[in-house]
């Protein structure tokens, strides 16, 4: 979490919740400081910590609205006393917690949304891949592999785009 959103992981009494630049966490506060900067924010949590922690999501900025394109691995939280959108970046997928937030904001008529990876991937695969380069897929691949593959292996959907991306190199 960064600054002000600090708040929000108070309030919420999300487990765990991580300052990503280390105020809270004694693991990112130990990590070397690579550029100077701001005192006490020059540090970041790496991603595959993150996802080791089961941090769900990486929360980022406000927005007024919801751009037009957004990757798979972004939610977008929208708070209707502000009118304002917050994006974040799925860290760690929790088939759970993920099916129960979808299911509740649906129920308060809230747009706000988190991907499906259970939807997304066969997705992915059956139609986006096929006209992906094996780098695309590879990205793709790679944040799969740390957000959902370690917790929910599925060797059919990991072999088909290692596969892909063995033959289109």
């Amino acid at each position: 979490m960064q600054g002000e959103q600090n708040i929000q992981g108070y309030y919420a009494a999300f487990k765990p919740c991580i300052n990503s630049f280390g105020l809270t966490d004694k693991y990112i506060a130990a990590l070397p400081i690579t550029h100077r900067g701001r005192i006490g924010h020059e540090k970041t949590a790496p991603a595959e910590y993150l996802a080791r922690r089961h941090v769900a999501f990486k929360l980022s900025g406000f927005a007024l609205q919801v751009p037009e394109t957004h990757s798979f691995n972004e939610a977008w939280f929208f708070y209707p006393d502000l009118g304002l959108w917050q994006s974040a970046e799925i860290m760690s997928y929790d088939r759970d917690l993920f099916a129960e937030m979808r299911r509740r904001l649906t129920e308060q008529n809230n747009p706000s949304f988190i991907t499906d990876y259970d939807a997304f991937i066969p997705y992915f695969i059956s139609t986006l891949m096929p006209v992906s380069d094996a780098e695309t897929t590879q990205q793709v691949y790679a944040n799969l592999k740390r957000s959902y593959f370690d917790r929910y292996p599925n060797p059919a959907w990991e072999n088909a785009m290692l596969e892909h991306i063995r033959t289109h190199q």
